[in-house]
């Protein structure tokens, strides 16, 4: 990179567009919302039919929360990576490292609180999913052109 063509020393740099790859990450950082919504209200409705002693539970609040939590990191990604932040690329590996923490941490309370199986094949595929898009924020070119502002 020539001097001058850094963001810093540039911070009008437009970048590339969003393209090839990124399209994905567009795509499931604007239905995982949707996604974990959906998911919230169908598993609240699963726990308060076959096990409503747990509503307002520690567990519960727990569990909901991590989800809250989640949520709210993708709500935060969403302006961040259409408008092409350079942050986002830290941003966006922090939010997949959280997702599987996050993940642990609720099928952990799950197993030892509700008895429910540990799902180690949504485990397997999380883990999976974060270390090759981790991969890709690092070491992509398409992404160090294209989060430059």
């Amino acid at each position: 990179m020539a001097t001058g063509d850094s963001p810093a020393a540039n911070p009008f740099r437009q970048g590339q567009a969003i393209g090839g790859w990124l399209v994905f990450v567009a795509l499931g950082l604007v239905f995982t919302p949707l996604r974990r919504g959906y998911e919230a209200v169908r598993d609240y409705r699963i726990i308060a039919s076959q096990h409503p002693d747990l509503i307002g539970s520690a567990w519960f609040w727990s569990v909901y929360s991590i989800e809250a939590l989640l949520l709210t990191f993708n709500l935060v990604l969403l302006p961040l990576f259409f408008l092409r932040k350079s942050v986002l690329p830290f941003a966006i590996q922090a939010y997949l490292a959280t997702c599987v923490v996050g993940m642990v941490a609720m099928q952990t309370l799950s197993y030892l609180l509700v008895e429910s199986e540990f799902d180690i094949k949504s485990l397997a595929q999380m883990v999976i999913t974060a270390v090759i898009w981790i991969s890709y924020f690092q070491f992509s070119k398409r992404v160090e052109a294209t989060f430059v502002r």
